[in-house]
């Protein structure tokens, strides 16, 4: 049996929860920070992160590299249809439970509706994502599109196929091997429910 998805406005949820680094661009032109999610004026939502973890599992032989590998879900709630988080500061969390210094971590959505992808935190930015989102695939009218038949959701599989599944970041010294400005996030194109986020550590 198929599910019929409720539909939403079109108004954009934009969450920062990462703190700025020295040299950032003016505070103006970046989202509030602090120790809870921060949002544009107007919108009140409640953000729901939660996880499940398993211990990290050894695979090596004796006097040689040992392979070590982490898993975890994060889970969200967005309230509006379609929404940005920046999950940097989850994924960092995950990354020092793991324990490991060196090696590759996976991010992906596991919802066809949703997405993770790596840019720039930076409300202009995200806001220019929704709206150039909405120009390639316009949620309505829902009846232009023949998946659309006891679904209103055509458009947010469309957009994750835009914005892509997954990212893949190197893991140096411990840390994020990340570029300029660079940071993870996740997008979601078909909210209101719980929808998960895989984080996958592979290395030593």
């Amino acid at each position: 049996m198929r599910r019929r998805r409720h539909r939403g406005g079109n108004s954009p949820l934009l969450v920062s929860t990462h703190e700025p680094r020295k040299g950032s661009r003016s505070v103006g032109n970046r989202l509030a920070t602090g120790g809870a999610p921060s949002l544009l004026p107007g919108i009140s939502t409640t953000l729901t992160a939660a996880s499940s973890a398993t211990d990290p599992r050894r695979d090596g032989h004796e006097g040689g590299p040992i392979m070590k590998t982490y898993r975890k879900e994060l889970w969200f709630t967005i309230p509006a249809r379609v929404g940005f988080v920046n999950i940097t500061p989850q994924v960092e969390d995950c990354l020092r439970e793991s324990g490991i210094r060196e090696g590759l971590v996976l991010v992906n959505a596991m919802h066809i509706t949703a997405s993770v992808f790596v840019n720039d935190d930076e409300r202009g930015l995200l806001g220019d994502f929704e709206v150039w989102l909405e120009k390639l695939a316009p949620h309505e009218p829902v009846a232009q599109y023949r998946h659309n038949s006891g679904e209103e959701n055509a458009d947010a599989h469309l957009k994750r196929s835009v914005m892509g599944r997954e990212v893949v970041v190197a893991i140096t010294e411990g840390k994020l091997d990340f570029g300029p400005w660079e940071q993870i996030f996740y997008g979601e194109f078909d909210g209101r429910r719980k929808k998960r986020v895989l984080v996958k550590i592979v290395g030593e």
